[in-house]
């Protein structure tokens, strides 16, 4: 690959009472590493201990891709089938507490949780294209 897909700047993952300042800029500085490397790697493994962040950290990397290619493909986040109905829920919580106002109000996503769903979500037109759809995994 040989895309750059910068970090967007008008996303910010404190949350106060909820993410701290440094847990933060632990986790933006994660999301900033991870769109680097997949300029030269088609995927990455994100992975560590239990409640450092990584949903926030994916979503991030996720809206960032999503909003660079401009909506012309999908961004797909494969969802195990036991958090299907988790990364939705938290994704809305990323778009309200992370995401500048007009950023929010224009990103789209949808969930499938069988193929053929899934298949459809493709094939919509320019116009109702979902840039982030979420997978249940086995989909």
């Amino acid at each position: 690959m040989n895309y750059l897909y910068p970090y967007l700047k008008k996303m910010r993952l404190h949350v106060p009472g909820r993410i701290s300042e440094e847990d933060a800029q632990r986790q933006e500085q994660t999301a900033r590493e991870i769109l680097k490397r997949l300029s030269q790697r088609p995927g990455v493994i994100l992975a560590d201990e239990v409640g450092m962040g990584k949903t926030f950290v994916a979503l991030a990397v996720a809206v960032s891709v999503a909003l660079a290619n401009r909506g012309r493909r999908p961004v797909v986040v494969m969802v195990p089938p036991s958090l299907r109905a988790k990364w939705p829920r938290d994704f809305e919580l990323f778009r309200q507490k992370c995401l500048s106002p007009e950023v929010a109000e224009n990103i789209r996503y949808a969930s499938a949780e069988r193929a053929v769903e899934f298949l459809k979500l493709l094939d919509d037109p320019p116009n109702r294209r979902k840039q982030i759809v979420f997978v249940t995994h086995g989909a």
